[in-house]
Parts: structure tokens; sequence; C-alpha cells
């Protein structure tokens, strides 16, 4: 069974949103040159620039399945991950405790497939708490690899974990891409340093 949660998707999306604005060329303008001509002496309009926003890319979602986790905990983590479907184009779930136990991309049409996931599957795990697998697979499966498609990284926990003490040794967090801890009602705050990284914390209510 899937819990619906109560989270703020506008201002999550919005956030993701302007992590792909980018410059696109529009029309042919004399104001700014061919820079490839100009060496041979030929003189033809280049490019004028448009700021654009591509749209959401790629979510990670990381899920902790640890032992302090409850079965009520990870059927709202679920319902998180259903309508984050709505926004994106391809959510990859990584399940932890202390290591990554499971790898899963869908994109946003494979709602069918996320059901039969969770139904027939499951989220694995229930060991002690660690991020810092599975921030560092983000760093080396994802940001190294793919940085440009990726939007951001919700990470669904307790927050009983080491986050404190290892979050500002990942260059993705370094650099601004955006990390949301999505956090159970009976889990707590981290004291993070507000000044690193795109870090937020909502903890569920319902």
């Amino acid at each position: 069974k899937i819990l619906q949660v109560e989270i703020p998707w506008e201002s999550l999306v919005e956030k993701a949103i302007k992590t792909n604005t980018i410059m696109k060329p529009d029309e042919r303008c004399w104001r700014i040159l061919n820079k490839y001509y100009i060496p041979h002496n030929i003189t033809l309009p280049g490019y004028s620039t448009i700021e654009e926003q591509e749209g959401t890319g790629t979510l990670i979602v990381v899920v902790d399945s640890s032992g302090s986790i409850s079965e009520r905990n990870l059927k709202q983590f679920a319902g998180v991950i259903e309508m984050s479907m709505k926004y994106f184009k391809f959510i990859i779930v990584l399940v932890h405790d202390d290591i990554v136990h499971q790898t899963k991309t869908f994109n946003k049409d494979d709602i069918y497939q996320f059901y039969e996931f969770i139904k027939k599957v499951g989220f694995k795990g229930r060991g002690g708490t660690s991020h810092k697998d599975v921030f560092q697979k983000i760093e080396t499966d994802y940001w190294e690899k793919d940085k440009d498609d990726l939007s951001m990284v919700i990470s669904l926990t307790d927050m009983y974990s080491d986050v404190p003490y290892i979050y500002k040794n990942f260059n993705w967090i370094k650099n601004n891409l955006p990390l949301v801890f999505i956090i159970t009602n009976n889990g707590k705050i981290a004291e993070l340093d507000k000044s690193f990284g795109d870090i937020d914390q909502i903890v569920i209510n319902n």
C-alpha cells in the first residue's frame, strides 16, 4: 500500500528547473557577428541567444530502508516517489541502509512498473544507517558521468545517520545540485551548514 504525503512539489520543481536554465541560439543578428568567419575577413550575422528553461531531467530518490524506518514510513516513501513521477523525466531510486541494496530507474510513463516493483519486490535493507555509500554512488555513477542531466536529489530518511559528518565531501553537493531531505515525522532535523550547497530539510507532517 502506498501512502500519500503532503510535499510542496511546486517549489521543489521550481528549484529543479532553475538548475537547468541554459542559453539557446535564437535568430541571426548583425549585432553579434559570426565569430567563425571573422578570421577569414568574411562578415556574417551570428546567433543571438535567449535564456530557456530545459525543464526537469533526472531525479535521484535515495530511500533509507534501515531498521529505524517503519513500514508506514516506507509506504510514505513510496508515495513520494509515485508523486515525483509526474514532474521528472527519469527517476532513479537508490535503496540503502549502510550500503546500496537496489538501483531502479523509471521514466515518467513507468508508473505501473513502479507499482509492480513495490508490490512484488519492495525496498530491501533493514540494517544500520549510513549515507556514505549512496552519496558516493551518486558521485561516481551519475554526477561524474551525466551531471548535466541531473535535476535534484531527494533523500527519504529519518536522518538518524552520518549525513552531518560526510555531506561536505561530495562534489555534487558542493556544486549546488539541489538536495532535499524529506524526513519522517519521528525523525530529526540535522545541523547542516546553511552556506554550503543547496540543501533543504522537510519533515513529513502526516
